[in-house]
Formats: structure tokens, C-alpha cells, sequence
């Protein structure tokens, strides 16, 4: 039915783009994905960066996603200022409230779960094909997550979950970093 109007602006249906595996390798610079009536796009091909690895890594301390909107909650003011300038660099509106900054926006939340954090705090995960970037990306990743659920003193670096799967990726990552790590659980 709308065949004319998507091959008129050289563009695919996000569902059917998605359905397409072939599709994948034919992306490049300058494509792009927009939701159906959204206001915003995402390049097609993300470069992640140190900036983008800290915002993820915050995410997965701090934030929460529905199906148009992602939040980050966070009380430093500083912390928020950099990750709404993360997300200004890939062209999205982010809202600020006291304590939280929202980006409403169907794409990121698409992203978010494609990339498999988990939803909730005691489902989330390091993204697996983070465990294969560079080491400079991994650092950023966990200096995103230490700024969300984690502290720095003089003789450590301490690091909370209550996700048990996010624990053993932690440990993971802090050794494939060369950092010594333990765990430790606390009943509540």
C-alpha cells in the first residue's frame, strides 16, 4: 500500500529494515534510521567512542527504558551534563528534570534493548560485543558505570549491582582490564 511513498524517498518500513539480514552490510555514513513519524533519526552506523562507552556504561548503572524514551537518573549535575552531551552528538533531544535527563526517543530505546542490558535493575548486562572492544572503550565503559552505582577512593574502586549476571560481567571486564576485583553479597 505505501510502496510509492518509501520508494520515492529511497527508504524501508524500520520493521521490514530490520527483517532484512543482507541489509546490515550495505549501511553506511549516510544512512540513517527514523522511526515512522518520529521527529529524530540515528545514523545507520554508530562509531562508539569514549564518550559513547561512558554513556552506556552510565546507562547500565542508572537508567531505564520504555518503548519511546530513555531516562538516566543521576544527583550530580555534571554527570548529567555529560551524558546530554553524548546524546547531543547523536542529534537527540534530551529533557532535564531534577535528578534525571529523559530522551524521548523510539530509536535509542530500540538501540538500548537491541543491544541486550537488560531492562530493570536486576536484569541488566554489560552488552556482549562490549567485552570485544578496545581496551580505551572498556575503561570508558566503566568509568560510566562507577559515575552511576560505583565510588572511588584512594585504594579502590567499588562497583553495586543487585543484578547477579551483571556481577559476573563486571568481573569479567575488570579482568580483561587487569584490574583485581571480588564480589561480595549483602542480604537485605
Amino acid at each position: 500500500h505505501h510502496f510509492h511513498h518509501y520508494q520515492n524517498r529511497a527508504t524501508l518500513p524500520l520493521a521490514l529494515a530490520l527483517q532484512r539480514t543482507d541489509i546490515a552490510g550495505r549501511l553506511g555514513n549516510d544512512d540513517w534510521l527514523a522511526s515512522r513519524g518520529g521527529q529524530h533519526r540515528l545514523p545507520a552506523v554508530i562509531e562508539v567512542d569514549e564518550e559513547l562507552a561512558w554513556l552506556l556504561g552510565l546507562y547500565v548503572a542508572e537508567g531505564y527504558r520504555r518503548d519511546k524514551q530513555v531516562t538516566i537518573y543521576n544527583t550530580d549535575r555534571r554527570i548529567l551534563d555529560r551524558a546530554q552531551r553524548a546524546l547531543a552528538a547523536l542529534g537527540l533531544p534530551v529533557y532535564r528534570g531534577p535528578g534525571a535527563i529523559t530522551c524521548c526517543s523510539v530509536l535509542l530505546s530500540k538501540l538500548i534493548q537491541w543491544l541486550g542490558v537488560g531492562d530493570g535493575a536486576r536484569r541488566k548486562r554489560i552488552p556482549q560485543m562490549a567485552l570485544g572492544w578496545p581496551n580505551r572503550l572498556l575503561e570508558s565503559f566503566l568509568e560510566g558505570f562507577v559515575d552511576g552505582d560505583g565510588s572511588r577512593e584512594s585504594t579502590r574502586v567499588s562497583l553495586w549491582t543487585s543484578s547477579e549476571n551483571l556481577v559476573g560481567d563486571l568481573l569479567l571486564l575488570c579482568a580483561r582490564l587487569g584490574n583485581r576485583a571480588g564480589a561480595s553479597v549483602r542480604d537485605r
